[in-house]
C-alpha cells in the first residue's frame, strides 16, 4: 500500500532542479519535458548532493565521480551501476505529490 504525501507547491519549483524536504528526507524536483520527476537528493554511490550535479534533457549527473542517471527510465544509471530511486509524482491543486511506498 502507498500514500501519497504534499511535497513541494508548483511556485516554489525552479528552472531545471529544485531541492525539497520531506520529513527530514531530501528529494530533487526536476522538470523534464513538462513533467515532474522526483528522485532521491542523495546519489547512490558515495552520497554525494545531487542538486549540485548537472542537468542534461533527462540525465543528472552527479558531481563527485559523474555517474550519470537516465530519469526517465526510472533512475536507472547508464553504466549499470546501481540506479537512483525514483518516485511518482502527481500534480493536485497547485501542489505536487510524491507516492510514499511502505518501506521509507
Amino acid at each position: 500500500m502507498a500514500d501519497w504525501a504534499k511535497l513541494v507547491d508548483l511556485k516554489d519549483i525552479g528552472e531545471g532542479m529544485t531541492a525539497v524536504t520531506l520529513d527530514g528526507r531530501g528529494y530533487v524536483v526536476a522538470v523534464i519535458e513538462d513533467e515532474y520527476v522526483c528522485f532521491d537528493a542523495l546519489c547512490p554511490h558515495r552520497q554525494a548532493s545531487l542538486i549540485d550535479g548537472f542537468l542534461e534533457e533527462n540525465v543528472v549527473t552527479c558531481p563527485l565521480h559523474g555517474w550519470r542517471f537516465d530519469l526517465q527510465s526510472k533512475g536507472k544509471e547508464i553504466h549499470g551501476y546501481r540506479s537512483l530511486r525514483t518516485y511518482e509524482t502527481r500534480v493536485e491543486n497547485g501542489t505536487i505529490l510524491i507516492k510514499m511506498e511502505n518501506d521509507l
